[in-house]
């Protein structure tokens, strides 16, 4: 019962200084506010992939092979763990991409060749041993070996 006294004295506090929540903002376009959301996510999107490809460049230059790809079907992605213990949530930029990454680490080691930053997001590239194409694999963010 106290615990809930406390909590909502908290509530009334903040309230009291940030005002209604679901109003819009005084004094502000709307149009201009929802621009500078805009502006901000674009910020945000391209700070976390800067800060992905300065993490995943070093796997590309040191020819790092990627050991473990591990399903992950709660989120539709996959988990790839690398020879030095760097792990990557990731998809496939086609249905189907992370399987043949798989099937061809269950044969043979495969490393990344480049790191890419497109539209979608950072991307590490795998070129498949006597193949002329890339397997392209977007990384959605970092995670921690299991």
């Amino acid at each position: 019962m106290h615990d809930e006294l406390k909590s909502r004295s908290w509530t009334r506090r903040w309230r009291r200084v940030l005002g209604p929540v679901e109003e819009d903002l005084p004094g502000f376009d709307p149009a201009e506010v929802a621009d500078i959301d805009r502006r901000l996510a674009v910020v945000d999107v391209s700070e976390r992939d800067r800060r992905l490809v300065l993490r995943l460049n070093p796997l590309v230059e040191r020819h790092v092979p990627a050991r473990q790809v591990k399903a992950l079907p709660s989120l539709g992605a996959a988990r790839i763990r690398f020879a030095d213990g760097t792990t990557v949530l990731a998809k496939g930029s086609t249905p189907g991409d992370v399987a043949v990454l798989a099937t061809v680490m269950r044969f043979r080691s495969i490393s990344p060749v480049a790191c890419r930053v497109r539209a979608d997001g950072t991307h590490l590239l795998f070129a498949r041993p006597g193949a002329d194409d890339t397997l392209s694999i977007r990384v959605t963010g970092l995670d921690q070996p299991d």
